[in-house]
């Protein structure tokens, strides 16, 4: 984490306001599913409604035509393939490289990405983070000095306790506590260890920094349910965020700019192929591992795709590519 970015969070006092969502963050992409919108032509639908109530199957390729006017072709997990006039990108970039394959639709095109992006997408660094949690029916741990967040040089490293307030149905855990969340290094402490080793080692540490709330912690170890997740170990993760290291500028630089393209498909990456594939997501934003930048990430895409497609924006409200040139709004670029 840069300097500018720990003056960010103090300055801010982040978290100061902080707000939990009652049914977890899952709420948020599930919001985005079923919600329903009014379209262009003014009638409502949903992306459930539209995908017909089924999510689509994994995506196995990708053929971005240099044509940008022939869209991009779409391979999926059952064999399937669809053409669509643009699409974004949004998964973590490194899947380029593992999971999805680029290609350009015919044969002895130029690759989707010039050497700059793919320099780019091929030496972003990721961070490595685990978490474990206990579901607990009540906050036990009120009154003690284990409420509220516990930082230690100890193997838990980050410790937090979320009350969610009355049960939502009767009978129901109203209560979590995160026994550790920890990053890079730490992290692969931790990523051999089965679930109930982790559980293990967690409370023995916390209950030696806090041995008023022992007891109740070895007693929630015993009956909770417990959660861990490894971002490492996740295949369509294989990290959590993506994280800016020195020297890593001009690659963030390079992303941050693919989406916002022309009428013609050009991208604002000097030497970069034109085409009707765009990039988004935590990997293109200039604050990795923030939510908030992630989905002004989006907005980025969803610009460019509507310039693509012949759409502008309203005088009023200029979009992200539009004050591109203005000095309040346009990046610094790389020192030469």
């Amino acid at each position: 984490m840069g300097v500018v970015e720990l003056l960010r969070l103090l300055l801010a006092a982040e978290g100061a306001e902080f707000r939990q969502p009652q049914e977890g963050i899952s709420a948020l992409a599930e919001g985005f599913w079923s919600r329903r919108v009014t379209g262009p032509d003014g009638r409502e639908t949903s992306l459930e409604e539209v995908n017909a109530g089924v999510l689509r199957p994994a995506v196995t390729a990708l053929e971005v035509s240099d044509d940008p006017q022939n869209g991009v072709t779409v391979h999926s997990a059952d064999g399937h393939r669809e053409t669509f006039a643009a699409v974004i990108f949004t998964p973590q970039l490194q899947l380029l490289e593992t999971s999805v394959r680029l290609l350009p639709a015919r044969t002895g095109g130029p690759s989707p990405l010039g050497p700059r992006l793919w320099r780019a997408v091929r030496g972003i660094t990721y961070w490595s983070s685990a978490k474990t949690a206990l579901v607990v029916p009540e906050p036990f741990w009120k009154g003690t000095s284990l409420d509220g967040v516990t930082l230690t040089d100890r193997l838990p490293r980050a410790t937090y306790t979320a009350d969610y307030g009355p049960p939502r149905a009767p009978g129901g855990r109203t209560a979590v506590l995160e026994l550790s969340f920890t990053w890079s290094f730490d992290a692969l402490k931790v990523s051999a260890s089965s679930l109930s080793e982790r559980v293990d080692a967690f409370v023995r540490e916390l209950a030696a920094i806090h041995p008023q709330a022992a007891p109740l912690l070895y007693e929630a170890a015993a009956h909770a349910p417990a959660a861990t997740v490894s971002w490492g170990n996740e295949p369509n993760f294989r990290g959590i965020a993506r994280l800016s290291q020195p020297g890593e500028y001009d690659y963030q630089y390079d992303l941050f700019h693919q989406s916002l393209k022309d009428r013609h498909g050009r991208s604002r990456v000097p030497g970069e192929p034109a085409g009707a594939l765009f990039l988004a997501g935590d990997d293109t934003s200039f604050s990795p591992g923030w939510l908030e930048h992630a989905l002004a990430s989006g907005i980025n895409a969803a610009w460019g795709v509507m310039t693509l497609l012949g759409g502008s924006s309203e005088p009023d409200n200029p979009g992200p590519g539009d004050v591109l040139s203005d000095p309040d709004y346009r990046p610094l670029p790389p020192p030469a």
